[in-house]
């Protein structure tokens, strides 16, 4: 199971993402989250404060929320 393709199947039917961002370069990184900002009807609710790790790396935590109904079967 891909952790990319859970997140993207999952979207459909979540109402808020608190998503964890990390400012850290992984040139060899192979899996991603959706992107948020194209995801419809998700809006960014809180950006989140800049934050520092113990060992300098940098994060936020974000606040995304669904700003229309979703559909449901």
């Amino acid at each position: 199971m891909g952790g990319g393709q859970l997140y993207r199947e999952a979207l459909p039917l979540a109402d808020e993402c608190i998503v964890t961002c990390i400012e850290l370069d992984v040139p060899d990184a192979d899996t991603y989250a959706p992107d948020l900002t194209s995801a419809p009807g998700m809006k960014l609710q809180d950006p989140g404060v800049l934050l520092s790790s113990a060992s300098g790396v940098e994060y936020r935590f974000q606040r995304w929320v669904r700003t229309e109904s979703r559909k449901t079967s």
